[in-house]
C-alpha cells in the first residue's frame, strides 16, 4: 500500500463529478465488521450503509443504489485495499491480529509510540495513516509481541518447558474463531495486510 504524499486521500470521481471521501479508520473497521457479521442485512444494505459512511451526507442517494456495488469496489481497490507481497508458502497463513478483538492492545501501542488516543481519533484519523502507523509499531509494543506469539510455530524438538510455555501463551492470546466472512468483499481487502503482518511477525519469532 503506497501512495505519493501529493495524492489526495479524500476524493473520488464518479461519473465526472468529484466527491469528498471520508475514510476514517473507525468507519473502515465498522465496514469490515459489518461484512463479517451482517446481522440479517443484505449485501445491498451493507453497501448502502458503507457509502453513507464514506461519502458526504445524502450524496450516496444522489448517485443511486444501483451503482453502490461498483463504487464500493472502487473505494476498496483504490483507497482501502492493502497490497502486500504474498509470502511463499503452501500453508494457509493464520491471522495474527484482529482489529476488534485486539483493540485494547492497539490502543495502548498507539499511545505508547505516537501519543495518539485512538478513541478520540476514531472519526478523524485516516485509514491509510492508521495502517502506516500500525505497520510501523516497534517490537517492544504488546501487540507486536502478541502477533509474534500467534505466528510462531511450536517446534516439537524444543525443550518440553519451551513447548509448554509457548502453548500456554498461544492459548492465552488466541484469536476467536469467527468463521468465514458473510460478505467476502470487505475481508478480501485485508488479506494482503494479514499476509504481510504474519510474515513480519514470523520474522521476529522470539517471544522474549
Amino acid at each position: 500500500m503506497s501512495f505519493p504524499f501529493y495524492d489526495s486521500l479524500e476524493e473520488i470521481e464518479i461519473d465526472g463529478k468529484v466527491y469528498e471521501l471520508s475514510l476514517c479508520f473507525g468507519d473502515v473497521l465498522r465496514y469490515f465488521d459489518l461484512c463479517r457479521n451482517p446481522d440479517g442485512l443484505s449485501d445491498k444494505d451493507i453497501e448502502e450503509i458503507a457509502l453513507s459512511w464514506f461519502l458526504p451526507p445524502l450524496s450516496y442517494k444522489t448517485i443511486g443504489s444501483e451503482k453502490a456495488s461498483e463504487i464500493i469496489s472502487r473505494i476498496e481497490k483504490d483507497y482501502i485495499d492493502i497490497k502486500k507481497r504474498k509470502i511463499a508458502s503452501k500453508k494457509p497463513q493464520p491471522k495474527v491480529v484482529d482489529f476488534t478483538f485486539d483493540s485494547g492492545y492497539i490502543y495502548a501501542a498507539f499511545m505508547q509510540v505516537y501519543g495518539i488516543d485512538l478513541y478520540e481519533q476514531v472519526d478523524a484519523l485516516h485509514w491509510r495513516k492508521f495502517i502506516y502507523m500500525f505497520e510501523s509499531l516497534p517490537e517492544d509494543t504488546a501487540i507486536s509481541q502478541i502477533m509474534r506469539i500467534r505466528a510462531k510455530e511450536i517446534d516439537p524438538k524444543a525443550k518440553p518447558e519451551e513447548i509448554q510455555r509457548l502453548s500456554e501463551l498461544k492459548v492465552l492470546y488466541a484469536l476467536p474463531d469467527n468463521g468465514p466472512a458473510k460478505k467476502e468483499t470487505g475481508q478480501s481487502a485485508l488479506n494482503g495486510l494479514f499476509n504481510y503482518l504474519y510474515a513480519k511477525a514470523k520474522a521476529g519469532e522470539s517471544i522474549g
